[in-house]
């Protein structure tokens, strides 16, 4: 077994989150677009700009969740790198809403569904395209629902693996 690198809080921090966001952008864009297609949503500015934002806030959840439990310490700085991301002056309304988004998503969680949290899936695409709303459209599950599954527990997988290779330096 490979030797573990040794960081600092703030470097495994920035490690995965950027890896994590990274993931997060190259499926917004290769597959969420095909999805808000499928959908016939309006791709304007302020769709793909909140839609992005909330897929952002679900992969951060994707993280966290992936991660629990882990150090408070680790979790707390991985969310302030999160929110680097960010503009704006609202911060705290928007630590707000990733609380609200947490609380949506644990609840929608199956511990007992295994890889399949369709559930999960169908809160995601109604708050990322109809303001939570659920609507008949998203129960396509090839076209809506499995991309989202898929990359749920890629990402998953992925920041694990990253935790893995890292040791978090007291």
């Amino acid at each position: 077994m490979p030797k573990k690198k040794k960081v600092s809080v703030q470097d495994g921090a920035k490690f995965i989150c950027s890896s994590a966001v990274g993931l997060a952008l190259k499926f917004f864009y290769e597959e969420m677009i095909k999805i808000s297609n499928h959908l016939e949503i309006e791709q304007n500015e302020d769709n793909i700009n909140n839609a992005k934002t909330e897929f952002l806030i679900f992969n951060l959840w994707a993280v966290r969740k992936a991660l629990m439990p882990e150090r408070v310490d680790f979790m707390d700085r991985l969310h302030d790198v999160f929110l680097e991301y960010f503009d704006g002056n609202n911060i705290d309304e928007f630590k707000k809403l990733i609380l609200n988004r947490y609380v949506i998503y644990d609840d929608a969680w199956d511990d007992k569904s295994g890889g399949n949290q369709s559930t999960l899936c169908l809160k995601v695409l109604s708050l990322l395209f109809f303001n939570g709303e659920i609507k008949e459209s998203l129960l396509d599950f090839h076209n809506c629902m499995f991309p989202i599954n898929s990359h749920l527990f890629g990402v998953m997988e992925v920041v694990l693996d990253l935790r893995s290779r890292i040791e978090i330096k007291e």
